[in-house]
């Protein structure tokens, strides 16, 4: 098990890579930059969950009390990230497959017979 000083200082790091990647600006991204930035959310979501475990597997119960508050925030903010992330995607690429759709290289060459008029 892990001392409690070094779970938190695997804590602040967490929350420097979030901050980090929360600095980021997402105003205009491109479909790779949000998948890479999904990738590195996702591996520090898993490493979070392995230091969350090692929290709960402390057995002083102030010292988890203290750090509880934190943990949830960190993994609310982890979702909130992940949340925009993917909704972004999601925009992304419907605005391509409406795109992709609509283009003229999709339409039918039908040519129609002329039809006389009266």
């Amino acid at each position: 098990m892990s001392s409690i000083k070094t779970l938190n200082r695997k804590r602040g790091n967490i929350l420097a890579q979030l901050t980090k990647l929360s600095s980021k600006p997402l105003d205009n991204p491109s479909e790779f930059e949000l998948r890479t930035t999904l990738d590195l959310l996702y591996d520090i979501k898993e490493k979070f969950k392995d230091i969350k475990q090692a929290y709960f597997e402390i057995d002083n119960d102030k010292e988890f009390k203290d750090v509880e508050p934190i943990l949830n925030k960190i993994d609310e903010d982890i979702q909130d990230f992940q949340v925009s992330g993917k909704l972004l995607l999601y925009k992304f690429t419907e605005v391509d497959n409406f795109k992709h759709n609509n283009s003229s290289e999709h339409a039918n060459n039908v040519r129609l017979p002329e039809i006389p008029l009266p």
